[in-house]
């Protein structure tokens, strides 16, 4: 074999491997975007402690409060 063909198989084997690794990681992909959008993610908890949340108008303090603990729900959006 000359120098040439080696190159030339050497190529394209190396297109190959990167194909097949393009592919391969698309459907790895594709399965964990799947199993994320189960219902079962969709609805969250979460519990938050001392937290402050403050509304500001025009680089100003409009209101805030705070709270030593509370729930996050996912389900509602909103914290109890």
């Amino acid at each position: 074999m000359n120098k040439k063909k080696i190159i030339k198989i050497s190529s394209i084997v190396i297109a190959l491997l990167l194909l097949w690794g393009l592919i391969w990681s698309w459907s790895i992909t594709r399965i964990v975007k799947k199993n994320n959008a189960n219902s079962d993610l969709k609805n969250q908890r979460a519990i938050v402690k001392n937290i402050i949340v403050t509304e500001t108008r025009e680089g100003k303090k409009y209101w805030e409060f705070y709270a030593k603990s509370g729930e996050y729900n996912s389900n509602h959006n909103s914290i109890l």
